[in-house]
């Protein structure tokens, strides 16, 4: 509202009288100042009358442009606003756009694209924090994952567990194998991994007491692999397999049970 009152250059005319003359014309004595018998009042015709003793331009377009720079309560109903004019006011706007673009350039895009690309970072970021929740729960809930084997194994519960996983590398898999296998002291578990760019790889995880028991995960991966095609190979403990076809890691996962289960059920 400022700025258009100031752009269509008001003419300001300025006037001594008499303090009743002013109050009895309109004007506002906006501050509470104690008057003497003659004041100044400034009138910008149409806009606003005031008792003011300052400086003023001779019309409203001399301003150039108004910004606010802060707003306050100053009592109870009173607000206080603060601005700048002219040459400040235009460096305001010039210093909040290069800072724009500035941010811009950060998140490498356009500042007219700065909304959507912020919107991307903060799904992004929603996203990282459910997958590194996931890892620290070591594959969270049972019930998330495509297969689920218990065995009997001398009166406790062997546990097998088939996931599938988005993941950013083959460190995240890592730490969810790291995670299960602390919470799993009779666990083995193959994890289809889905690493971007239509990438996948099979991970599998044993905990000592199943590798005692002939469950060792270089052997189990490549259970697993053999159905999507892929070789694999590694350590007792962990190991890891190529994926060729992407489509069966469901059959996988399910194929890695079947031999943990076999394998137990053999050994018992």
């Amino acid at each position: 509202e400022v700025n258009g009152r100031v752009w269509e250059d008001h003419p300001v005319n300025t006037d001594v009288m008499a303090h009743a003359d002013a109050l009895e014309k309109g004007a506002m004595a906006l501050f509470g100042e104690k008057y003497g018998d003659e004041v100044r009042v400034v009138d910008i015709p149409g806009v606003s009358m005031e008792l003011c003793g300052g400086t003023h331009v001779r019309h409203t377009g001399e301003i150039g442009l108004f910004r606010i720079t802060s707003e306050t309560g100053v009592a109870a109903g009173v607000r206080r606003i603060e601005a700048v004019t002219g040459p400040t006011a235009f460096q305001r706007f010039a210093a909040t756009e290069a800072r724009l673009n500035q941010v811009a350039d950060q998140l490498k895009t356009k500042p007219e694209n700065l909304e959507k690309r912020i919107g991307q970072v903060l799904k992004e970021n929603r996203e990282l924090e459910e997958l590194l929740e996931t890892l620290r729960q070591g594959g969270g809930d049972p019930a998330d994952a495509v297969c689920e084997v218990n065995v009997d194994l001398d009166g406790s519960t062997a546990v097998y567990r088939g996931i599938r996983l988005q993941a950013r590398d083959a460190d995240d898999a890592r730490n969810w194998g790291d995670a299960f296998l602390a919470q799993n002291d009779r666990g083995a578990a193959v994890v289809a991994a889905e690493l971007g760019d239509g990438k996948s790889a099979l991970f599998a995880f044993v905990s000592d007491a199943l590798i005692e028991k002939g469950i060792r995960a270089d052997a189990l991966v490549r259970q697993a692999a053999e159905v999507v095609g892929g070789r694999g190979g590694g350590r007792p403990h962990m190991a890891q397999a190529g994926v060729e076809d992407s489509s069966r890691l469901d059959d996988a996962l399910r194929a890695g049970g079947s031999w943990v289960e076999a394998t137990l059920g053999s050994n018992s």
